[in-house]
């Protein structure tokens, strides 16, 4: 679908500025109790690395009903701000940076960085991570951060896997919400038709995609750890919105870049800046009780049983049904099994041999099944044995891509 521009948009301009070479864009649906933070360390970290390019710092809003307009206007800054927003009603972070390349390419920026609007530890350094590799022919910067193991489990047990496996780049943190892109990416992501669930919190991933699948430039950028934000994730406190948007996204554009993916058998590494030889900080501690994923995935059987006969090949619905059995002390969803789900799921959604809300939604319990399996086999281990268990995950996803390669014919 072609996105809308907003005509209406709702636009504050205090400094009356008409032309930014880097625009630092924050992101906010009632954040009025957090987007200070971003706001002043955007403005240092301009300052600190970018002193000679002319910048601004918008917040792309919707319509906050909350104070985050006047948060933010009140921030004291040497950089001049933007608060800028979509009509009344209009909400999405989709929109929301619709918004922001739409006014980022009017002011002429060569590049944007986002950032989101609830993270509380970036610091300067960041924006020079970030912005910099964008003045030296990177069209998309993607973030790296030090992760606890019950995090982001949507992106690495689906996204990115997924991600890695189709495109061969391997892109680790494809949802990451901080990230830049240049003024080429920002003029394609703008004309393109905007996939399926792109305008809401699948953007993330819609962006990611669209930069790899097209062959540019890109990179990533380390920024440390631990990423302290609002906890949208683990699965606990998972919404069915975020995983859906995403999985949706990614599903969906399968379709679009048939030709792109298809012939591309394994993966290759892409250039991380920012990396020294400082001790990699622990992440945050997190709590995650594996009760409730495992009774999501029992639970999955009365639910979707019917569902999943029609999505799943017999062989692989039967292995599930096998383990289904197993005491929550002894499950295990093994990677070859969890790879051969997704991509039955994958051409289920493309083929709508259930409905699509249907598919994702009936996804969900084995992706809870999948999520516990894993926090028993990382319980003992460390960021780095972590890593290692994730690579071997995508490792099985690319010896197994021509199990999806028959599915699609």
């Amino acid at each position: 679908m072609r996105h809308p521009i907003f005509p209406d948009r709702r636009e504050e301009n205090p400094s009356g500025i008409t032309s930014a070479e880097l625009v630092i864009g924050i992101p906010s649906l009632n954040e009025a109790d957090s987007i200070q933070t971003p706001t002043a360390i955007a403005d240092e970290g301009l300052r600190r690395f970018f002193p000679d390019r002319k910048s601004a710092i918008i917040n792309c809003d919707n319509a906050s009903p909350d104070q985050t307009r006047d948060v933010f206007l009140q921030v004291p800054t040497e950089t001049p701000k933007i608060y800028l927003s979509t009509p009344e009603g209009v909400t999405g972070k989709g929109n929301n940076l619709l918004n922001l390349f739409q006014r980022s390419l009017e002011l002429g920026a060569k590049g944007v960085v986002v950032v989101d609007a609830d993270v509380q530890s970036m610091t300067p350094k960041w924006f020079g991570n970030l912005a910099g590799p964008l003045f030296d022919g990177y069209d998309f910067v993607a973030p790296v951060y030090v992760r606890h193991r019950y995090e982001w489990t949507v992106s690495n047990n689906i996204v990115y896997p997924v991600t890695r496996c189709l495109y061969g780049r391997r892109v680790r943190e494809p949802m990451g919400g901080d990230f830049a892109i240049s003024a080429n990416l920002a003029k394609q992501l703008i004309n393109e038709p905007w996939a399926e669930y792109a305008t809401g919190f699948g953007v993330n991933t819609w962006i990611t995609t669209l930069a790899v699948a097209s062959g540019l430039p890109i990179c990533q950028s380390f920024l440390g750890g631990p990423r302290i934000h609002k906890a949208k994730d683990p699965p606990s406190h998972l919404m069915p919105a975020p995983f859906s948007d995403n999985c949706g996204v990614l599903f969906s554009l399968m379709e679009r870049y048939e030709n792109k993916w298809k012939d591309v058998r394994w993966s290759k590494p892409i250039p991380i800046f920012g990396l020294n030889e400082d001790p990699i900080p622990a992440p945050q501690k997190m709590q995650l009780s594996l009760q409730h994923p495992f009774e999501q995935f029992k639970e999955g059987f009365f639910r979707f049983g019917n569902v999943w006969k029609q999505i799943l090949h017999q062989d692989v619905f039967m292995k599930i049904w096998e383990i289904r059995d197993l005491s929550l002390e002894t499950f295990e969803y093994p990677h070859l099994l969890w790879a051969l789900t997704l991509y039955d799921y994958t051409a289920a959604f493309r083929q709508e041999t259930v409905p699509r809300e249907t598919c994702l939604e009936s996804l969900m319990p084995l992706y809870f099944g999948r999520v516990c399996s894993g926090a028993h086999a990382t319980a003992n281990m460390d960021v780095r044995e972590v890593e290692v268990y994730v690579e071997e995950q995508c490792r099985i996803f690319e010896e197994t891509k021509p199990w999806l390669t028959r599915l699609w014919g």
